[in-house]
């Protein structure tokens, strides 16, 4: 009776230590799909809008006391008529904005910020808002906005990292620290489950020039979260 190939194949694999080797590889293919599978998904999930790309970006002023935090969206209706959309931000620490701009480059549309009403839950530290738009952005239409706020420590001082969720489909973003002065010596980004649990990481070089450490990251995926850290 003639023995299975494969099982003297196992067997011999077994015996030079390569199932340990095969299983590991086995298992990056399978997280490799997953990661396929999700991000098409997300992309597909009916949306009203969607950011092309979006930049957000925190310069150290003077260090845990002032800074600036700006960030950058070129937004993309996917609604007949839309005039607002989620926005917000939470700082973990304590601040204080002390000046805030809102540009749009739309020739007719003007934007605003407006609460998110008394009755929105707060207690995780969010500043939820809409930004509303003067007139509807019909679907397919494009506008760029930027927000900047001038921040100012007034009890315990900003945490040491920016940190980025996206809500809906985001093509790119780019995570960005700069440093008026003494920049440090490594910035870290990762990549986190909801769960916490980090999917990747790597070194961010140093922007000599401009004293910045910028990463972009394509396709992220809504309920994860991105990090920089120094």
């Amino acid at each position: 009776m003639l023995a299975d190939p494969m099982a003297i194949l196992a067997l011999v694999l077994s015996a030079l230590g390569a199932g340990g080797v095969i299983r590991p590889s086995l298992d990056t293919l399978g997280k490799a799909r997953e990661e396929r599978r999700r991000r098409h998904e997300t992309r597909e999930t009916p949306q009203d809008f969607f950011y092309k790309t979006l930049v957000a970006g925190l310069r150290t002023v003077e260090p845990d006391r002032r800074y600036v935090y700006r960030r950058v969206a070129r937004l993309v209706s996917r609604s007949d008529s839309l005039t607002r959309v989620p926005w917000g931000s939470r700082p973990f620490g304590d601040v204080e904005t002390t000046h805030e701009v809102l540009d749009c480059s739309h020739p007719s549309i003007r934007l605003s910020l407006v609460d998110a009403g008394e009755n929105v839950d707060r207690s995780d530290g969010w500043r939820r808002q809409y930004l509303q738009l003067s007139e509807p952005l019909r679907r397919g239409e494009e506008i760029e906005f930027v927000h900047s706020q001038s921040l100012v420590v007034t009890g315990k001082p900003l945490g040491h990292f920016l940190r980025w969720s996206p809500l809906t489909r985001c093509d790119r973003v780019t995570l960005q620290v700069a440093f008026a002065a003494d920049p440090p010596g490594e910035v870290r980004y990762s990549a986190h489950a909801c769960t916490g649990e980090e999917l990747e990481w790597s070194h961010v070089p140093l922007d000599v020039i401009t004293g910045s450490f910028t990463k972009h990251v394509d396709d992220p995926i809504p309920g994860r979260y991105y990090k920089l850290t120094w």
